[in-house]
């Protein structure tokens, strides 16, 4: 599915103009290869009864292609907390799933 509307391209032209770093980010995700948001276990990135951060599972995500954008208690109709705050804050990870983004270069049979 694809929607082009003159206000979407224009917020678009907008943040390049503010922040022209944002473009490489734009091409990956607008582009033609795209992305796929993908959920995995925590496990993957934090031993069982590791405590730790949400930023050092994203730097350990980051060595595999993906970039984390949020988490979900395990096996829950919960909503997916996207972009969480406190992301310096360590915990346990043992029950949760991790949303993330991957680029066309991270083979899906990896992901799951």
């Amino acid at each position: 599915d694809f929607v082009q509307s003159n206000k979407l391209i224009g917020q678009i032209l907008s943040m390049i103009a503010e922040q022209r770093s944002v473009k490489m980010i734009l091409d990956a995700l607008l582009g033609v290869g795209g992305c796929d948001m993908v959920i995995t276990p925590a496990s993957r990135f934090a031993s069982e009864d590791e405590m730790t951060t949400f930023w050092v599972l994203a730097k350990r995500a980051s060595k595999v292609g993906l970039t984390l954008i949020g988490f979900q208690y395990r096996d829950s109709s919960d909503k997916t907390v996207l972009n969480p705050e406190g992301k310096d804050v360590p915990m346990y990870w043992d029950d949760y799933d991790l949303a993330a983004i991957s680029g066309s270069s991270v083979k899906r049979g990896e992901i799951l």
